[in-house]
Parts: C-alpha cells; structure tokens; sequence
C-alpha cells in the first residue's frame, strides 16, 4: 500500500496550508542516483521534501494514494452502465 512505501503521485498534505499534493521527483537534469529518488510537493513556489521513492512516510495519515479501486459495474444488455 502506498501509505506505507511512498511513490510518485502519492497525495501528501502539506503541514502548513493542509492541502492535498502529489508527490514528485524534482528534475533538475543532473542528479546523483539517491537525489533522483528523492520525492517533493510543491505549494505555490515551495518546493518540500517528503521523503525517497520506496521509503516510509513520517506521518503515515498525511499521504494518500491516488488510485482508486472499482469493485464491479453493471451493465445492460445495449452496453450501457448503470453504475
């Protein structure tokens, strides 16, 4: 689960304005291979690290994955979904 190893496009609440960001790598163009690992949010012109692809959060309840699951869908016998 992603709120137990962090990874691109996990959502992190930003502990000052506490809103929602995703998480990404910064691209600078030259990096080292641990600074290519390393996951920012950005609020506005901030740039806040929150940790490396793979690692453990600090605060667990502050990230979120984006993904989301679909247990089933129904549909008609034209196609349509009624779900």
């Amino acid at each position: 689960m992603s709120t137990e190893r962090l990874a691109v496009g996990d959502r992190v609440r930003d502990p000052k304005c506490r809103r929602w960001h995703p998480a990404n790598r910064e691209s600078s163009g030259s990096a080292t291979g641990y600074a290519e690992r390393m996951l920012f949010i950005r609020c506005g012109t901030s740039l806040f690290y929150v940790g490396p692809v793979g690692g453990t959060a600090r605060e667990p309840k502050n990230v979120k994955s984006p993904l989301e699951l679909e247990l089933w869908r129904i549909r008609r016998h034209d196609g349509h979904h009624l779900v």
